[in-house]
């Protein structure tokens, strides 16, 4: 593997950790490499190019479990969305889910993270399984 090939791996493992705010030590468990690799890769030392893959492909395992993530918050962001036109108003959905109102509106706008706890209650009640 030539040079920039390699740069370009690195910048791309830089770039998925400081984007989807993965920290080192999850980086390491899931590449199955040591601290010590991680360091030198960032001051550009030598690294074995397997510990460079695996960095690669860590990174990439855990950007895509991010994007999921994120893109189940929105998916049920918009079921709850689409519950409060079916009840009628927030207060009514989040009597229903047990929740309080002003939590609801805080989940719908964003502002807190859809728990798997309130995604089981919002299947229930849109009737998921």
């Amino acid at each position: 593997m030539g040079g920039q090939d390699r740069q370009a791996l690195v910048a791309g493992i830089a770039e998925t950790l400081s984007a989807y705010a993965t920290s080192d030590r999850t980086l390491l468990a899931e590449a199955r490499v040591g601290r010590g690799t991680l360091a030198s890769m960032r001051r550009g030392g030598p690294i074995a190019l397997q510990s460079l893959l695996n960095l690669a492909a860590a990174a990439e395992a855990l950007r895509k479990e991010v994007e999921r993530s994120v893109g189940d918050q929105e998916r049920w962001r918009l079921v709850a969305k689409s519950l409060v036109e079916t009840f009628g108003s927030q207060a009514k959905l989040a009597a229903r889910l047990g929740i309080s109102r002003p939590y609801l509106t805080r989940v719908i706008r964003g502002e807190r993270a859809v728990t798997d706890d309130l995604i089981s209650r919002l299947a229930a009640v849109n009737g998921e399984p």
